[in-house]
């Protein structure tokens, strides 16, 4: 028997917070401040669990994971610059690999992200 993917709202099982850094000026030329939450959106979560650079990543204690998120105009200024958290699970973090629009019709973002394991 086939396993039915699902459709819809329902494949976003997730609810992921979106952080940036503030630019806050430190007097030496830095601008990193403090995480700020940007917003907060249903994701679909799921393991990357074949390949070389997948078992390399696990090898080094990391877990790779596809986020996919539908898009706005939020969700489409996430770079790797940004962080993620699961918004009910706030122990859950998230560094963002990459971002991307895979069918160019702005219908969902595809995030490469790397459990952090520092919330």
């Amino acid at each position: 028997m086939r396993k039915r993917k699902r459709r819809g709202a329902g494949r976003y099982n997730r609810l992921i917070t979106f952080q940036r850094r503030q630019a806050v000026d430190d007097g030496f030329g830095n601008t990193k401040g403090d995480w700020e939450d940007i917003f907060t959106s249903p994701a679909r979560l799921e393991p990357k669990l074949g390949g070389e650079a997948t078992t390399a990543a696990r090898l080094q204690g990391t877990q790779p994971h596809m986020m996919t998120i539908r898009s706005n105009t939020a969700a489409r200024e996430v770079t790797p610059a940004w962080r993620a958290y699961d918004a009910r699970n706030t122990k859950l973090v998230f560094d963002i690999k990459s971002a991307i629009n895979p069918d160019e019709r702005n219908g969902d973002i595809e995030l490469l992200v790397v459990e952090n394991g520092s919330g």
